[in-house]
């Protein structure tokens, strides 16, 4: 029938586009997308939006600067990129580095269109500092069109707690 798709037409692997911004918690994102791209075979995209905001200096004032900014911007998400992939499985066939001079929100919406998913990094923000500034996280669920997986980084305390509740609940003599 004309005008009808297939499943295998309809089905293709879908990237997981992470934000990283080479904090903790973009970190922990970008380990969590490795790690299941590595079980499902996905592409990720490791995603860095900038903005006259950042910190690495001046606004370049040259095309040679401008091309040293996004060289340097380049060698920096490889560096996260390898950091976060130690110990996992990954193809790196399957990896993507995009930086794009643009907010994060930005930036991620719109490469992120298309993905499977699209996975940030949770800021433990007050709420004072949120109601200022806003949430990633919270603006990405709000107007992704696809699913947005927040990660967040555990600290010891909430280890000590997830330890504590897998030792209750294991047998005295398997410890």
């Amino acid at each position: 029938m004309e005008g009808r798709l297939t499943m295998s037409e309809t089905t293709t692997k879908a990237d997981i586009v992470v934000g990283v911004d080479g904090s903790d918690e973009s970190f922990a994102a970008l380990k969590w997308a490795l790690k299941e791209a590595s079980l499902t075979g996905q592409h990720v995209n490791a995603v860095f939006g900038w903005t006259h905001s950042w910190d690495m200096g001046s606004e370049p004032d040259s095309d040679e600067a401008w091309a040293k900014v996004r060289h340097d911007i380049a060698n920096e998400l490889k560096s996260w990129v390898e950091k976060a992939a130690a110990g996992i499985d990954f193809d790196p066939a399957n990896l993507k580095l995009t930086s794009v001079k643009a907010t994060g929100t930005t930036a991620l919406l719109q490469i992120g269109k298309d993905s499977q998913q699209i996975v940030v990094g949770r800021r433990s923000l007050g709420r004072v500092a949120r109601w200022f500034m806003g949430s990633l996280s919270a603006s990405l669920a709000e107007t992704a069109e696809v699913p947005v997986t927040v990660v967040r980084v555990s600290d010891s305390e909430d280890e000590t707690v997830t330890d504590a509740i897998a030792n209750a609940l294991t047998p005295d003599d398997q410890t």
